[in-house]
C-alpha cells in the first residue's frame, strides 16, 4: 500500500513494487499517474476512507507485507503569512493523514505477524527553515521522526510491523 502514490516519491516507489512483482494498491485523491496496480482514491484525511481502503488491499490480498506513506502536501512561504486554513490542510495531510494510516494498517500487521511500515519524510524535515516552507518542514520533522519513534517504541518487535523513516528529496523521485 502506498499514499500518495500518484505522484512524486510515490509514484517511484509504486514503480519500483510492480517492477519487482509485488501486488500494489496506489491510495491517493487524485486519479493514478502511470498504471501501476490498482488505484483507490482516499483522502487521507478522512479516517474511514483510510480504513476502507486498506480493509479493500487486505481483503483482496489476504496480507499487508509492506505500507508507506508518501501523501504529502506542501504550502510554500512563511510561517506568519500562511492563513489558519492553509496551515491546517498542510497539518491534516502530512501529520493526521499518516496517523490514520498507520491506525489502520497496524491491526493486519499484528494479525499476520508483522510486516514494514515507511513514511516519508522531505529531506528538509530534520531542519526548519524559517525563510521558507516552514510548514512542510515542520510537519515532516513531527510525522516522520516523532511518529515513527512512536509507532517503533508500540509495535515494532510485536508483530505489529517494523516501522521506519525515509527522507527524500524533491526532485529525485526517478533514482
Amino acid at each position: 500500500l502506498v499514499t500518495g502514490g500518484s505522484g512524486g516519491i510515490g509514484t517511484a516507489v509504486l514503480r519500483a513494487f510492480h517492477q519487482r512483482g509485488a501486488c500494489v494498491y496506489c491510495l491517493d485523491r487524485q486519479g493514478p499517474g502511470p498504471a501501476l496496480g490498482r488505484f483507490v482514491e482516499v483522502d487521507v484525511t478522512k479516517p474511514e476512507e483510510v480504513q476502507a481502503a486498506v480493509d479493500l488491499a487486505v481483503r483482496d490480498t489476504g496480507r499487508l507485507d509492506v505500507a508507506v506513506a508518501c501523501a504529502g502536501l506542501f504550502r510554500a512561504g512563511v510561517l506568519w503569512k500562511l492563513t489558519p486554513e492553509e496551515w491546517r490542510s498542510v497539518l491534516s495531510v502530512n501529520l493526521d493523514g499518516s496517523y490514520h494510516f498507520l491506525r489502520a494498517i497496524v491491526p493486519h500487521l499484528r494479525e499476520t505477524g508483522g510486516g514494514s511500515v515507511v513514511l516519508t519524510s522531505a529531506v528538509n524535515g530534520e531542519r526548519v527553515n524559517l525563510i521558507a516552507g516552514v510548514t512542510k518542514d515542520l510537519t515532516d520533522r513531527c510525522r516522520a521522526g516523532d511518529l515513527v519513534k512512536l509507532a517503533a517504541e508500540q509495535v515494532g518487535g510485536k508483530g505489529g510491523g517494523r516501522p521506519d523513516m525515509a527522507q527524500g528529496g524533491g526532485s529525485d523521485v526517478g533514482a
